[in-house]
């Protein structure tokens, strides 16, 4: 069993959060770990300037917790704005996208296989959301990406498809 100053040198080491478990359950260890402790605890300062410690990391904690949660509520709340360069990026982002996507993507797969895979139009669907949020900086939270994205795809899909029936079919 450990002497008493073992136990004092073991629980110098301690953070006050092991300390105040150790405090809390002392009724469990040996009377030399009570002695101990009572030794560490007056070098610290009593249990009452731990304990005030602790309560005071607490306190920051929740403060750095709130303030936290209150820039992500800022930055979801910028986000969904629609400014100016949400307008012209998403209108000049679905324009492109919806134009590469639509000659890349829909009218080479239409005419050179005859049809249009759905994971085709799941990827074409994310090419035109990335290439929108490229241009506005501005995630799918933004109603205006989030609808000019779905009319990119629609361009996208209905320029391949034009594509298809001017070009027609040129698989084997």
């Amino acid at each position: 069993m450990p002497t008493t100053e073992e136990l004092v040198k073991k629980y110098m080491d301690y953070s006050d959060e092991e300390l105040y478990d150790v405090y809390k359950n002392i009724d469990d260890y040996s009377p030399e770990a009570k002695t101990a402790l009572d030794i560490v605890l007056k070098n610290k300062g009593g249990i009452d300037t731990i304990s005030s410690r602790l309560e005071e990391r607490s306190k920051k904690e929740i403060e750095e917790l709130i303030n936290e949660k209150l820039l992500e509520f800022e930055e979801v709340k910028e986000d969904k704005k629609v400014k100016p360069r949400t307008l012209t990026g998403s209108i000049l982002g679905g324009l492109i996208s919806g134009t590469i996507g639509g000659v890349i993507l829909g009218g080479i797969q239409l005419i050179y296989s005859g049809r249009m895979p759905q994971d085709l139009t799941i990827g074409l669907a994310l090419f035109c959301y990335f290439f929108i949020k490229f241009f506005t900086r501005q995630s799918y939270k933004n109603v205006l990406v989030l609808i000019l994205t779905i009319l990119s795809v629609g361009y996208a899909l209905l320029l391949g498809n034009l594509l298809d029936s001017i070009i027609g079919y040129q698989g084997q």
